[in-house]
């Protein structure tokens, strides 16, 4: 018979919990009361599992959770840098361990924020220029890093020429308006 319940381990403990907690022994104090004993077996076994084994499973897990948060340590290094599919591919491969780490969210949100970032580039190479302006705005309220400081001043330099291009080509073709503008 296949147990495919994930608490048929308790339910295994539960039909040996006779076995497991040995006789059960009257003894009878100085006063005269008699008072209920379990002797509990010599060892180190407690409910099948033996405490060395559960002591290393914890160890393990420790130093499992410890490597997951240098992990993340790097992957916040990573999107510093502005390497953000492998600081993705990284944090996805530690995220079983994103309940038990705070920084786990941290990234998540850098790496969301600084996507933001390489979308405002994208909408300034399909001419956006005021959605690129925009969005950047917004990403440099949320989060700041060297990558995207990087990104805005170049986005922004960027878009003050395109701005200035289109001034200096629109004073070059009517160069009455100009004088019209300036006496004005």
């Amino acid at each position: 018979v296949v147990d495919r319940s994930p608490f048929g381990w308790l339910l295994r403990i539960g039909s040996r919990s006779s076995e497991l907690r040995g006789p059960t022994v009257l003894a009878q104090n100085s006063q005269g009361s008699q008072m209920v004993s379990r002797p509990q077996p010599a060892g180190t076994e407690f409910g099948g599992v033996h405490s060395s084994g559960a002591n290393e499973g914890l160890a393990q897990l420790k130093a499992d959770i410890q490597r997951a948060k240098a992990a993340v340590d790097d992957v916040l290094d990573l999107i510093e840098k502005g390497q953000l599919d492998e600081a993705a591919a990284r944090l996805k491969s530690v995220e079983l361990y994103k309940t038990s780490l705070a920084s786990f969210r941290q990234a998540e949100y850098r790496l969301d924020i600084s996507r933001e970032a390489v979308s405002a580039q994208k909408f300034l190479a399909e001419g956006n220029s005021s959605r690129a302006i925009e969005l950047l705005t917004l990403v440099e309220r949320s989060y700041s890093s060297e990558f995207i400081h990087s990104i805005s001043n170049q986005v922004r330099h960027d878009v003050s020429e395109q701005r200035l291009r289109a001034a200096m080509a629109i004073s070059a073709d009517k160069p009455d308006r100009k004088s019209t503008r300036l006496n004005s």
